[in-house]
């Protein structure tokens, strides 16, 4: 069980470092998800302003390709910092070390899906995916391992304990 408590750290902090990532270049992502008019028109910007260094980014964009950036924008960001917030909740939870080291079949869960998670946000961040494919990589591969954790506290305040590994030794009647 240390085994899959180890990988399950390990991976979730992986995860963490390229959520991270492709939180920085989110707006390339963005981006990827705009129609190809629109995507047009925002190629016609400078690159800075592509990634929102500009005053007047939005400005430039028609009103549909802005609204669409909007609507596109505003949700991913959400879910990014919602992600690094989560994923720090969750390795912060491990660390205190109360209940992760009894519940293996949560740690081995946790570990998988945050492993899935790291190749999916690789291949996420090296292909510049649209932003509208990080929806089903959050709730998935962030929200469930969360629910996992959260489910484990949960047991520990309503007072559960460990399964013990080993029966009580027999009485000896000899006496």
């Amino acid at each position: 069980n240390q085994q899959y408590l180890a990988a399950r750290f390990v991976s979730a902090a992986v995860h963490l470092g390229l959520t991270a990532t492709v939180l920085q270049s989110a707006s390339e992502h963005v981006f990827g998800s705009l129609t190809e008019h629109c995507a047009y028109q925002a190629r016609l910007m400078p690159a800075a302003c592509r990634q929102g260094t500009c005053a007047a980014v939005l400005d430039k964009l028609s009103a549909s390709c802005r609204q669409s950036w909007r609507a596109a924008e505003a949700p991913f960001y959400a879910e990014l910092r919602v992600a690094i917030t989560f994923l720090v909740l969750e390795l912060c939870s491990m660390l205190t070390a109360v209940h992760s080291a009894h519940a293996e079949a949560r740690n081995f869960f946790g570990a998988a899906l945050h492993i899935a998670g790291c190749l999916t946000l690789l291949l996420f961040a090296v292909r510049q995916t649209s932003c509208s494919w990080y929806h089903p990589v959050f709730a998935i591969c962030i929200v469930l391992p969360l629910l996992c954790e959260l489910s484990g506290w949960i047991a520990v305040v309503r007072g559960s304990r460990p399964f013990k590994r080993f029966p009580p030794p027999e009485t000896s009647d000899l006496a």
